[in-house]
C-alpha cells in the first residue's frame, strides 16, 4: 500500500514538471533514410569471378552476394581431407606398440626364470616406451591435420563474400574479372527498420524524450500518416545552429515504404498526462465514445423507467384485486343477512 501510494505522488510530481516544458507546437521537415548502409568488401584480397546479386536486389542476412576465384583454396582443402583421411600411420604405430608389449612380456617371463639378462629386458621396456611414443606423436599429428582442414576451409569460405544483414542492394562498385584488395564491392541498404532524422530548435531542448512516438507523413503518401518511434535524442546542442537532432524508429516489413524521400514530423500526437509519452485518441473517436456513453445511459435509464413503470403496474393491478375481493366479501354478507331475515 505504501509502495502504491508513494507511486502516486512520484507520478504526480513528474507528470507536474514535465507538463511545464514546452512542447514542439509545429511541423518539422524530416528525412526517411535506411537504418544502414553497409559497403560490403572482402577480407582477402582476390580476382572478383563473379556476382550473385545485382543492383536493386533483395538481400536477405548471410546470403552470398559475390565470389572470388578460389581455385588454390579448394585444392588446399582437398589436400586437407586426404591427410585426415590417410589412417596407414596410425595402424602402424598401433602394431609397433603391440608387438613391443608382447616382447617385454616374453622377456619378463624369461626374467623371472633366469633365462634372460636384465640388459635385454631394460631394451624391451625402452622399445615399448618409443612405440607408446610414436603413437603418441601420430594422434597429436591427427589433431593438427582437423586444425589444417578447419583452416582450409575457413579460407575457401572466405572467398565468399555474404550479405551482412537484410536489405536491398544500391550500389555495385566492381564487375567480375577485377582485383580487389581493401576496396568495397557493393553497398547495401538496411530497410526495416527505416530511420527518421529531424532537426529541432534550441528552445525544444528536453520536450522530446527517447521512448516516445510522432506522426511522420510521407511526401509520397501524405495521406496516410505513420506511427515512428523516438529512438536517439541528442545530448547537447549544436553550437553553430542553435539545434538538436532526434533520430526515430519506422518499422517497415513489408518494405512499403520508400527510403530517401522527405517527411514531416508531428509531435503534437503525444502528451504527457501520465508521465509518458502517449498518443492520445483522435477527436472523433473520443466523440463517438461520448456518443456511446450517452446511449448506453440512456438506455439504462429507459430501462430503469420501464422496469419501475412494471413495477407500479403490478402493483395497481394487485391492489385493484384486493379491492375487488373486498367488495365481493361485502355483498355476500348483505345477502346473507337479508335471508336470515
Amino acid at each position: 500500500m505504501i509502495r502504491y501510494i508513494v507511486a502516486i505522488v512520484f507520478c504526480g510530481v513528474f507528470t507536474s514538471s514535465q507538463a511545464q516544458q514546452t512542447l514542439p507546437e509545429d511541423e518539422y521537415d524530416c528525412f526517411i533514410v535506411p537504418s544502414t548502409v553497409a559497403d560490403v568488401g572482402s577480407s582477402v584480397r582476390g580476382v572478383v569471378a563473379r556476382l550473385l546479386v545485382d543492383r536493386g536486389d533483395t538481400v536477405s542476412q548471410g546470403q552470398p552476394i559475390a565470389e572470388l576465384e578460389s581455385g588454390a583454396e579448394q585444392i588446399m582443402l582437398a589436400h586437407a581431407q586426404s591427410r585426415v583421411n590417410m589412417t596407414s600411420e596410425l595402424a602402424a604405430r598401433e602394431a609397433d606398440l603391440k608387438l613391443a608389449k608382447l616382447e617385454l612380456a616374453r622377456i619378463d617371463d624369461m626374467h623371472a626364470q633366469s633365462l634372460a639378462p636384465s640388459q635385454q629386458r631394460d631394451e624391451s621396456r625402452a622399445r615399448k616406451q618409443i612405440a607408446q611414443a610414436g603413437l603418441a606423436q601420430v594422434l597429436e599429428n591427427q589433431a593438427l591435420i582437423q586444425i589444417e582442414l578447419k583452416r582450409a576451409t575457413h579460407e575457401l569460405a572466405q572467398r565468399t563474400l555474404r550479405s551482412p544483414t537484410d536489405g536491398v542492394v544500391v550500389e555495385q562498385f566492381i564487375v567480375p574479372g577485377e582485383f580487389i584488395n581493401d576496396e568495397p564491392i557493393m553497398s547495401i541498404a538496411m530497410l526495416d527498420p527505416l530511420r527518421v532524422e529531424v532537426v529541432l530548435p534550441a528552445d525544444l531542448f528536453g520536450s522530446v524524450q527517447v521512448g516516445g512516438r510522432a506522426l511522420i507523413t510521407p511526401e509520397l503518401d501524405t495521406k496516410h500518416p505513420l506511427t515512428a518511434f523516438i529512438d536517439a535524442v541528442d545530448g547537447l546542442l549544436d553550437t553553430r545552429s542553435g539545434t538538436f537532432g532526434v533520430r526515430l524508429k519506422l518499422l517497415n516489413k513489408d518494405l512499403a515504404i520508400t527510403a530517401g524521400q522527405r517527411c514531416i514530423v508531428d509531435f503534437l500526437a503525444y502528451n504527457v498526462d501520465n508521465g509518458y509519452n502517449s498518443y492520445t485518441a483522435d477527436s472523433a473517436d473520443v466523440a463517438d465514445s461520448a456518443d456511446s456513453a450517452d446511449t448506453a445511459d440512456t438506455a439504462d435509464t429507459a430501462d430503469t423507467a420501464d422496469t419501475a413503470d412494471s413495477a407500479d403496474s403490478a402493483d395497481s393491478a394487485d391492489t385493484a384485486k384486493t379491492a375487488n375481493n373486498a367488495n365481493n366479501a361485502e355483498n355476500a354478507d348483505i345477502e346473507l343477512a337479508e335471508e336470515a331475515e
